[in-house]
């Protein structure tokens, strides 16, 4: 059995000095793929939770358009980010969908990130809590060990 967990711990917040809007986000806890058996026939997958809190001291409704990105990890990239014990490596990727259809990525050279236009209301804010898929996929020769890689996680605004 190998351990694998990816580690969220990287992050990044930019801000335009001229909004009246700020936001955070509650960082993501690691994602914990738990055991992966080379032998299983079937993925291993996880999600996890961001959650994003925008507010504005403005009187007016404000609206503002928010990118959020991941980094490619360690491997450098996109198609296929990996997680390392020592020189042993563990494919993955994460997904920005349950079905593990649309990649996660940070928008340069054509890729695509989680991008929306949104309205930050007077005395509201505005709250949003965006899904984290992860997949392993089955049936890799890998080593026992603790695979790990670090993803950073950027919100532009």
């Amino acid at each position: 059995m190998k351990k694998c967990i990816l580690l969220l711990t990287s992050f990044l917040l930019f801000s335009n000095l001229n909004a009246t809007i700020t936001c955070s986000f509650t960082a993501v806890n690691d994602m914990n793929f738990g055991n992966y058996d080379v032998f299983d026939p079937i993925d291993k997958d996880v999600k996890r939770n961001l959650k994003i809190k925008c507010t504005s001291n403005s009187i007016y409704n404000e609206f503002k358009v928010i990118n959020v990105n991941l980094s490619s990890g360690s491997s450098g990239y996109y198609s296929n980010r990996t997680m390392y014990d020592g020189s042993n490596i563990l494919n993955y990727n994460l997904y920005r969908n349950n079905a593990r259809s649309i990649l996660w990525y940070d928008r340069t050279n054509g890729t695509k990130n989680y991008r929306k236009k949104i309205k930050v209301k007077k005395n509201r804010g505005f709250k949003k809590r965006l899904k984290i898929f992860g997949r392993i996929p089955a049936l890799q020769d890998a080593s026992n060990g603790y695979y790990t890689d670090s993803i950073v996680v950027e919100i532009i605004y």
